[in-house]
C-alpha cells in the first residue's frame, strides 16, 4: 500500500465508503506512530491529492496510527448560531455555512442555489448536516442531494447519471439480486472513479466501498437495485432509527390544513392537514374535532359555512408539547378566509379602546344630536299644521350614544 501516502507517512490500509448522500469515511492504517489531527490529505506516490478530510478520531496502539478521516476541508458537526437572512440567495447562506464551519463549497454547485429567498431563519443549536437538510428540504428542488467530494468540497445538486469511464477498472462479479458489483484496478484513483450518482455497468450507483490492503485492492460498487429492496440490514435499520429519533421533532412543527367542517357549539373543526402535498408525502393524517386555539380564553372563532364547504378556510396545525393525543388548530394561517364570527366570554369586562370613547351594545340607548333634534322638530311641526304626524327617527349616524361605557359587562 505504499501507493497512497498520509501525514508523510505511507498508508498500510484503507477502507473508503462514500454514499449519494453525506460525507465519505476512510478509515486508515498509517505507517506511524503519529497520531494526527486537523485536516488531512491523502495523496498517491506522485503527489496529487485523493483525499482530503478532517480527523475525527484516531490512535496509535501498536506503533501504527489507526484514523478515522471524514470527507470535508472543515467540521461538518460544528454547531451554528442562528441568522436571519432576507431576500438572500442559497448560494449567500451556503457560504455562510461553509465559512463558519471551516468548509468549501464545490465549483459546480446546481444553478439553483442563486435562486433568492424572501426570508429564511437558520436555526441555532444545529449542524452543518441539520442545516443542509433544512434547505434540501424547504428551499431547494426535490431530488437535490448533498455529499462531500473527494477532493474536501461541499457539492448539492441533482445526480448527473453520467456513464463512468474508468479504464482500468476490471468487473470481478455482479450480484443482481442484491444489487452489487465486484470490481478491482490497479490504482486507488481509478476506483475513486466511480462516484455514486453516476452509472456504472448499466446500473445507478448509489455508494461505493473501496477495499485497499497490501495483496488486493477491490471496491464493491452498491446500485440503485439495492437500495430499492429491505436486504441491506445496515441502511434499513439507519433508516428506522432516524425515523424514531425525528418522529418527536415532526410533532413540534406546525402543519397548514383546510376545514372541512366546524361545530358551532364548541368551534372545533374537522381538518384536512397539508393538502398542497402529495398523498403520500404528508406527514399528519385527517383529524377530527380538534379544538381551534382563540387569542383569548373563553373565546371562539366561528368560519363562514360557504368558505368552509368552497374549501377556502385554511387553519395552522399542532400538537402541544409534541404530543400526538393532543393537536390543536390555529384559526390565524398566512393565507386563507377571515372568520365569520369571534365570540369572547368574559367573566367580568371587556375594554375596548380604553376610556377614550364609549361603545354601545345592541339595544343601548341611542340619543339624538341637538342640531338633528331643532331641524326634525320643525319638519314635524310642519307635517303636524298638514295633519300628518312623523314617527321620530333616532339613533345611525344622527345620534349620539347616551349609555355609552368604555367597557362591555357580561352577566
Amino acid at each position: 500500500m505504499s501507493e497512497l501516502v498520509c501525514n508523510g507517512s505511507p498508508v498500510v490500509s484503507a477502507v473508503i465508503e462514500a454514499h449519494r448522500e453525506g460525507a465519505w469515511t476512510a478509515d486508515l492504517v498509517i505507517d506511524s506512530a503519529d497520531v494526527p489531527s486537523g485536516v488531512l490529505d491523502v495523496t498517491d506516490a506522485s503527489g496529487t491529492v485523493l483525499l482530503r478530510g478532517y480527523v475525527l478520531r484516531a490512535e496509535a496502539p501498536y506503533e501504527r496510527a489507526e484514523v478515522r478521516l471524514v470527507g470535508g476541508a472543515g467540521r461538518l458537526g460544528t454547531i451554528l448560531a442562528p441568522r436571519y437572512y432576507r431576500g438572500a440567495q442559497v448560494r449567500t447562506i451556503l457560504a455562510d455555512v461553509a465559512r463558519e464551519s471551516g468548509s468549501t463549497l464545490a465549483d459546480d454547485l446546481g444553478a439553483e442555489v442563486s435562486s433568492e429567498l424572501a426570508a429564511w431563519v437558520r436555526v441555532g443549536g444545529e449542524d452543518v448536516v441539520s442545516t443542509l437538510r433544512h434547505l434540501l428540504r424547504a428551499a431547494l428542488p426535490k431530488g437535490w442531494t448533498w455529499r462531500t467530494r473527494y477532493d474536501g468540497s461541499l457539492w448539492l445538486g441533482a445526480d448527473s447519471w453520467l456513464d463512468v469511464i474508468a479504464p482500468g477498472v476490471e468487473v470481478l462479479s455482479k450480484r443482481p439480486a442484491r444489487g452489487e458489483v465486484e470490481v478491482s484496478a490497479t490504482t486507488v484513483a481509478e476506483l475513486l472513479a466511480i462516484e455514486p450518482g453516476s452509472v456504472f455497468e448499466g446500473l445507478d450507483v448509489v455508494s461505493v466501498r473501496i477495499d485497499a490492503r497490501p495483496d488486493r485492492l477491490r471496491a464493491i460498487v452498491r446500485t440503485q437495485a439495492q437500495a430499492r429492496t429491505a436486504g441491506d440490514v445496515v441502511t434499513s435499520g439507519i433508516q428506522r432509527l432516524a425515523r424514531e429519533a425525528t418522529c418527536e421533532r415532526a410533532l413540534l412543527a406546525l402543519y397548514p390544513a383546510i376545514v372541512r367542517s366546524q361545530a358551532t357549539s364548541t368551534g372545533n373543526v374537522d381538518v384536512e392537514p397539508q393538502p398542497d402535498e402529495a398523498e403520500d408525502e404528508r406527514v399528519i393524517p385527517a383529524l377530527v374535532d380538534v379544538p381551534l386555539v382563540a387569542p383569548y380564553p373563553g373565546a371562539k372563532v366561528l368560519f363562514p359555512l360557504a368558505a368552509i364547504r368552497a374549501r377556502s378556510v385554511r387553519v395552522l396545525i399542532g400538537f402541544e408539547g409534541g404530543d400526538p393525543a393532543r393537536p390543536y388548530a390555529l384559526p390565524w394561517a398566512l393565507a386563507g378566509t377571515t372568520p365569520d364570527r369571534v365570540e369572547i366570554n368574559a367573566g367580568s369586562a371587556i375594554a375596548l379602546g380604553g376610556d377614550a370613547k364609549g361603545v354601545a351594545r345592541e339595544g343601548d340607548s341611542v340619543g339624538r344630536n341637538t342640531a338633528m333634534t331643532t331641524w326634525m322638530d320643525a319638519v314635524a311641526t310642519a307635517f303636524t299644521g298638514l295633519g300628518v304626524t312623523l314617527t321620530p327617527i333616532v339613533g345611525g349616524t344622527i345620534g349620539t350614544i347616551t349609555s355609552a361605557s368604555p367597557k362591555l359587562k357580561t352577566g
